[in-house]
């Protein structure tokens, strides 16, 4: 039987030396140079950016990553304020180089970086945190948070600008010292709708306010001074149009979440999210790296609940309101709280169960704090066990990656074998879309729109431009990358398909 090590004697098992690997990675990171980019930016490079996009690939899922690339550019340049600036960071973990050459190719990046082999999800997202993004904001979209368009969602105002409308938010909280209850301060805005109202209540789920007249591009614009981790000068913007100087001043509404960092809760999460979610950058790097790079001896499946343990203690982040409507007030609803949606169906790259994974114990997410040990102490006089029993050999094989590569291999593998059918279920939905579009369009071809309006009660009042509309939007979700409903939920996960 494998020697078990005591949860207490593991405070050493970090590698000391993963700052300096980044950085040496790090200075392989280059611009993409093309004469046929697919996407166009107005000012590129950026060098005086409000906020870093950052994207991190993996596990041959740069199909995801062409989409979120060009929705966020197209996003960027058609929907936000011009005066928003923004550079591009990518890391991509062991990818083929064909694949990463099409992005490179595809796409004006400042930083981009491919790595040979797969890092790690820890390893990854440090890297653009410390060592790529420069702006004073990030914005994490991994390679699977996609824009929600026109094609799926209201293009409100709110939504159009949610950016800039979350710099503007987190740069007025701190200027009025506005804190969340217990004075943690909010550093983030997630972009995403979420759960949180299902584990957290009030207060670490607060109620909705409102920040009024919030002028959003002189906040904007005197942003990149007041940070110390940008060494960009305040400039005034030259690109400022009629249409923006209306819409500059915004009153904001937003709801502020904290982790609830007591043992009393089993989730971790309130105060971050890896995906879709924008923040501080300075205020991240204060907490320290994010655990489980190459030659650390530590959980990857903990990566992300760890950090966001570690950042709660501290700090709180925002829901913004999407819409002027009041009565729109659930954070898992995607009309309220939505800019970015998931994209990665079916696609998992890391167990959601602990069923088949190895060394699995809740203390890992409080690894780096002084709860750590007291956790572990409290569990072994509770009930006479240590709560993490890992073997000398399975330390060994987190800290050498043997473990995150063959187990990640193996669950990607067991989600494509059972997810196929739902694949195939989907690709024949949309396909019934494309042959709903065409019909309707042949009916009003050869005039037949008051025989159309007979047969689909909800076109009855409809005009021929409005059905055509309809048909042209239908084949435009059957071609999009947005997932179609009934097929996924919000992580991906399968749902149940009458």
């Amino acid at each position: 039987m494998a020697e078990d090590i005591d949860p207490l004697d593991l405070g050493q098992s970090i590698s000391p030396d993963s700052s300096r690997s980044r950085a040496i990675a790090s200075l392989t990171a280059t611009a993409t140079t093309s004469s046929h980019f697919l996407m166009k930016r107005s000012t590129y490079p950026e060098t005086k950016p409000h906020v870093c996009l950052a994207f991190l690939s993996c596990c041959e899922r740069t199909d995801l990553l062409n989409h979120t690339i060009a929705g966020a550019i197209r996003h960027m340049e058609e929907d936000e304020p011009s005066y928003l600036r923004y550079e591009i960071a990518w890391v991509d973990n062991g990818n083929s180089q064909s694949s990463t050459d099409y992005i490179k190719e595809s796409y004006p990046i400042e930083r981009a970086l491919t790595l040979s082999k797969n890092m790690g999800l820890a390893y990854g997202m440090n890297l653009l945190l410390n060592n790529l993004c420069t702006a004073p904001y990030i914005l994490f979209l991994e390679e699977d948070w996609l824009y929600l368009d026109g094609i799926v969602a209201n293009q409100t105002e709110e939504r159009k600008r949610s950016i800039a409308t979350s710099v503007a938010l987190l740069e007025n909280l701190k200027e009025n010292n506005v804190t969340a209850y217990d004075g943690r301060n909010v550093i983030g805005t997630f972009l995403r709708h979420e759960t949180y109202e299902s584990f957290l209540t009030f207060p670490h789920a607060d109620v909705w306010e409102r920040r009024e007249d919030v002028d959003l591009h002189q906040t904007l614009l005197s942003s990149t001074s007041s940070h110390s981790c940008s060494n960009n000068a305040m400039v005034t913007d030259s690109k400022r149009n009629e249409d923006e100087q209306d819409n500059n001043i915004a009153d904001i509404d937003y709801r502020i979440f904290c982790a609830d960092t007591s043992t009393k809760s089993n989730y971790p999460f309130g105060s971050y999210t890896n995906g879709a979610g924008l923040y501080r950058r300075s205020e991240l790097i204060k907490i320290g790296r994010q655990f489980g790079e190459p030659g650390d001896a530590f959980h990857d499946r903990y990566t992300e609940a760890n950090f966001a343990y570690r950042v709660g203690l501290r700090n709180c982040q925002a829901a913004l309101r999407l819409t002027k409507d009041e009565s729109c007030s659930s954070i898992h609803d995607t009309a309220c709280t939505g800019a970015f949606h998931h994209i990665g169906g079916g696609r998992g790259t890391r167990p959601q169960t602990e069923k088949g994974t190895k060394c699995m114990d809740r203390g890992w997410n409080f690894f780096g704090t002084p709860l750590y040990e007291k956790y572990h102490k409290f569990v072994f006089q509770s009930t006479g066990e240590l709560s993490q029993r890992c073997s000398r050999s399975e330390l060994d094989e987190l800290r050498d990656q043997k473990f995150r590569d063959t187990d990640a291999e193996a669950y990607r593998e067991d989600v494509r074998k059972e997810n196929e059918s739902v694949f195939r279920s989907e690709a024949e939905a949309r396909q019934q879309l494309r042959d709903v579009a065409r019909d309707i369009l042949d009916f009003l071809r050869n005039g037949k729109g008051d025989v159309l309006r007979n047969m689909i009660s909800s076109m009855r009042d409809l005009s021929d431009d409005d059905i055509v509309d309809r048909a042209h939007h239908m084949k435009k979700l059957a071609d999009s990358p947005h997932p179609l409903e009934g097929f996924w939920d919000s992580l991906g996960r399968v749902t149940m398909i009458d």
